[in-house]
């Protein structure tokens, strides 16, 4: 169950860089499209798990505060800063820099020193991928800008990783919190909305229509309820390699729908991506195979292996 979850979230996430990229490319302004996409997602989420699943909020105003802060340096940052980019760098680029978030978990986690060697491998894998759009840049200070604003809000969302982990462990559904956490966010990125941009004059077509559903059902309230419930039953490194995996999946989603160019150089640093996942989680790994394979006996098996 976990590692097929974590293979859809990735898929997910992997593509919603191309999806911001055609709701842009269609004129939607970043910060309204970020905010739809949250406020319409907490609202959906929130709503089933209370009428539906009569799943029970928090009770504590400490709580909502914890949770306005996560949302704040998991979402309202790291998105908005995500969005303006996409603006001034491709979708694979982006997906390439959020790659850094792992690598600012794992130092700020405790890790062994073979999971730092995961990261290392991981990291040169990126470098390999980035190195050929750094060749082609335009040399402009707000394609820079672009790129070092989603470098630096990675390191919000690390520290929002972190800190929800602990949040998450004492007993607070992770669905529910998913929902707020979004909630709240959007708020924050509605005012940068009503601030800098003018929604009311935003020019809908069918395709950025479709993005826009697609960020929201598809990965805001699908992919991200993946991302919570491993995140509480796994570690905080874990489910955030999807940022290593989804390079990959943008680059080819990328190659096939924007006719992005796929390079040696990228093809081999998307394996030395998967290779980094694999040495960072091996352990995890190892004990997952191990389940899969106890839960795979037949029931002759098992009766034999016992008696």
């Amino acid at each position: 169950m976990m590692v097929p979850a974590y293979l859809l979230m990735c898929l997910i996430f992997g593509t919603t860089f191309l999806a911001i990229k055609v709701g842009l490319n269609e004129g939607l302004p970043p910060f309204t499209m970020a905010t739809l996409r949250f406020l319409v997602a907490a609202l959906l989420v929130l709503s089933f798990l209370t009428f539906v699943k009569k799943l029970s909020w928090p009770k504590k105003a400490s709580d909502y505060l914890e949770i306005t802060l996560l949302g704040i340096l998991q979402t309202s940052i790291p998105f908005a800063a995500l969005f303006w980019a996409e603006q001034h760098v491709s979708s694979g680029t982006a997906a390439l820099l959020v790659a850094t978030a792992p690598i600012f978990i794992g130092l700020m986690s405790r890790i062994d020193r073979g999971q730092w060697l995961g990261v290392l491998i991981a990291l040169g894998g990126v470098y390999l991928i980035v190195f050929p759009d750094i060749g082609v840049s335009d040399g402009t200070w707000v394609n820079d800008l672009a790129k070092g604003s989603i470098i630096v809000s990675e390191i919000a969302f690390a520290y929002g990783v972190i800190r929800s982990k602990r949040f998450l462990a004492t007993g607070i559904s992770p669905q529910i919190f998913n929902g707020l956490q979004m909630l709240f966010a959007s708020l924050v990125l509605g005012l940068a909305a009503l601030t800098l941009e003018r929604p009311s004059a935003t020019a809908w077509t069918t395709t950025g229509t479709l993005s826009l559903l697609y960020l929201t059902v598809v990965a805001s309230v699908l992919a991200s309820g993946i991302y919570y419930w491993l995140l509480k039953v796994t570690n905080p490194l874990f489910p955030s390699t999807w940022t290593y995996v989804s390079p990959i999946i943008a680059m080819l989603a990328g190659a096939l729908v924007l006719n992005e160019q796929l390079t040696v150089l990228g093809v081999t640093g998307a394996l030395l991506v998967i290779g980094g996942v694999v040495v960072m989680n091996i352990t995890l790994f190892r004990s997952l195979w191990q389940l899969y394979k106890k839960k795979d006996k037949s029931p002759a098996e098992h009766k034999a292996s016992v008696s």
